[in-house]
């Protein structure tokens, strides 16, 4: 397929063309795009886990001199399910941190030893922090969506943080300002942003988010000595009602803790952009008016058609490798509670439609070691089952590489194990995201130039490790997945 190779003047000729103009043109300001400077309104963390002893580490830093509100979100590896969220409120250059990790109990929960104030507070008191245990709640009893109603389900999975609107000055500004001891009063947030009689003093207050947060996580396992570190994909520009200046609107996403709001559907306006350096050929502007709202420029500008990363399995050196593949808009073309009855492109089936708490899609999967030699997967993830296709079935999935036992260094209970030991120790992998005729579909914007975007919306991360048997000496690294785009 060709790839649309669109220069500002090209794009300024077909806004002017559809009748929209120099405003039109100037929404490329505040469309949704990827965060290139680490900054952003949106954070998608790709993968946290608790098993086997991890814990995953995240912090948010506000980059700003205002009061941010923000909402975090844990969510199941398999379909997206909320496994507990709440609201955040930091003041001014505020940075706060949690742990998701197995408690004394054997449950996974979220704790912080920060003082940042929360909506609502959280309950449970440990290690001179505050923590909640995470919930089944939204997939089991009259939420479920398959078979599994195991709180197993969220001890892994992402974690996805939404900016709900910053304020320059109020009640609750004041409320989640430190002391001279680094102490909030936090008297009214953890009951006012959680309230529907007192939401609408909240809203009042603030205003539309600013691209001012930046994000961490660490993936650390004490008992080898291992953690791997790395940033959250960012949006940028994730809600800007007015079309105007960043933070100009009194409109926001403010909204009580324990509701689906806001979401990574909740993208405002309903347009995406793709610089010229993420596309390699040009600018990428489009507008969206589709059944999934927000979803879709947000699945836009996260539209892969070719997931490329390295990996080890070096024996020697204990060397291992497991990839995290993540979609994180999946779930609005896959749940049944979003979706309804049929799914969307470019996925292929909706969720539990087989009744095995699976969706899964199918990709392609080419892999060569460092001297070139090439191996095309064609009988699936081994161990090989005849006839069946290479195929990603969660929202949050795991691939070893020439495991021949075990779960990998990330212990995922729905990994899945690419074998390269015809190819060596070292090399490197595509995962062809175009395989499936849903894929291939793709996603349609309306204007001002008509683009299709054919892949999967993804994003992720290699680990490597290297075991030396002392966990003082153990290390390893975590690497940023690299991509391709097709559109036409």
């Amino acid at each position: 397929m060709m790839r649309k190779n669109l220069r500002k003047s090209s794009i300024a000729l077909a806004v002017a063309a559809a009748g929209v103009g120099v405003v039109g043109l100037s929404t490329q300001a505040v469309a949704v795009q990827i965060g290139t400077d680490g900054l952003g309104e949106a954070l998608i963390y790709p993968y946290y886990t608790t098993n086997n002893g991890y814990l995953t580490l995240v912090d948010v830093i506000n980059t700003s001199a205002k009061t941010v509100a923000f909402k975090i979100r844990l969510r199941d590896a398999k379909n997206s399910r909320d496994c507990r969220d709440f609201n955040v409120v930091l003041s001014p250059h505020d940075v706060w941190v949690a742990s998701i990790e197995e408690g004394e109990d054997g449950q996974p929960r979220i704790w912080t030893p920060d003082n940042s104030c929360t909506s609502p507070s959280l309950p449970n008191t440990v290690r001179n922090g505050k923590f909640v245990n995470l919930t089944s709640a939204d997939f089991a009893g009259t939420r479920s969506d398959s078979d599994d109603e195991s709180i197993d389900r969220c001890r892994e999975g992402y974690v996805e943080i939404i900016e709900m609107g910053t304020s320059t000055g109020g009640v609750y500004a004041t409320d989640a300002l430190h002391d001279s001891d680094g102490v909030p009063p936090c008297e009214l947030i953890p009951n006012d942003f959680n309230n529907a009689a007192t939401i609408g003093a909240v809203k009042a207050e603030f205003r539309e988010p600013e691209n001012v947060l930046k994000g961490n996580f660490s993936l650390i396992r004490t008992q080898t000595g291992q953690g791997f570190s790395g940033v959250p994909t960012t949006l940028a520009n994730f809600y800007s009602p007015l079309l105007g200046v960043d933070g100009a609107s009194a409109d926001d996403l403010v909204s009580t803790a324990g509701g689906l709001a806001p979401s990574l559907g909740d993208a405002a306006p309903a347009e995406s952009f793709i610089p010229d350096v993420l596309t390699g050929s040009g600018i990428l502007f489009d507008t969206w008016s589709g059944a999934n709202g927000g979803a879709d420029p947000v699945s836009a500008v996260l539209m892969r058609s070719s997931v490329i990363n390295e990996w080890s399995t070096n024996p020697g050196f204990g060397s291992n490798t497991d990839w995290a593949v993540t979609f994180p808009t999946k779930r609005f073309y896959v749940d049944p509670d979003i979706a309804g009855a049929t799914v969307a492109a470019p996925f292929t089936e909706l969720f539990d439609e087989n009744s095995n708490a699976k969706s899964c899609v199918e990709i392609g999967i080419q892999s060569w070691n460092r001297e070139e030699k090439a191996e095309t997967v064609q009988n699936g993830f081994s161990p090989f089952v005849p006839g069946q296709a290479n195929e990603l079935c969660y929202e949050s999935n795991v691939i070893t590489f020439n495991r021949t036992g075990g779960e990998g260094i990330l212990d995922s209970k729905f990994a899945q194990n690419i074998d390269t030991a015809n190819l060596g120790l070292f090399g490197w992998t595509r995962l062809d995201m175009t395989t499936s005729a849903q894929a291939q579909v793709g996603l349609t914007s309306t204007g001002p130039v008509v683009t299709t975007y054919k892949g999967l919306p993804v994003t992720g991360f290699a680990v490597i490790n290297r075991s030396t048997g002392s966990q003082s000496t153990n290390y390893g690294g975590l690497f940023d997945h690299a991509y391709q785009r097709l559109v036409s």
